[in-house]
């Protein structure tokens, strides 16, 4: 029987319980959400270390938007965070960055901070990070019926 010589080149992560976390760990739950995002951005290292060329996560769902304006705000202020550090990180450790998702409702900053890093990073290799954002499945159908809707007229 041949040896199965398959490598692993794509893995998708769904980060879900940081406040949860948090609560268990009596921390406030925003803290939970940084404490969430320093964890993503370990996992560099340790996907390219194990060679695996995409990595996908799963970030913000159209459902965050009802959580509270703190929590919102909190969001927004690590996602500004994380743009700004990924600018400068990325391009040194060859990460090549991909945002999906329907980002129509972020703020101006933050939409044009991932237009820059992914412009930044477009020629990038070593890791393929794809973030979604501003998804659901109910909302993704909708575009997808939109986009084939105009593409037959």
């Amino acid at each position: 029987m041949p040896e199965d010589n398959h490598q692993i080149q794509h893995i998708a992560f769904i980060p879900d319980g940081n406040r949860r976390w948090a609560s268990e760990h009596k921390l406030r739950n925003l803290l939970g959400h940084r404490i969430g995002f320093e964890t993503i951005q370990r996992s560099y290292d340790w996907l390219v270390k194990r060679n695996i060329k995409y990595a996908t996560f799963y970030a913000f769902s159209t459902e965050n938007w009802k959580r509270s304006s703190i929590e919102i705000s909190y969001l927004l202020d690590l996602f500004r965070s994380v743009i700004d550090d990924s600018i400068k990180e990325f391009p040194k450790k060859d990460v090549r960055f991909i945002c999906i998702g329907d980002w129509q409702n972020f703020p101006e900053d933050i939409r044009c901070g991932l237009e820059k890093l992914m412009e930044t990073t477009k020629d990038n290799k070593t890791l393929t990070l794809i973030v979604a954002i501003g998804y659901s499945g109910r909302n993704e159908i909708v575009r997808a019926a939109k986009k084939i809707a105009q593409n037959a007229r």
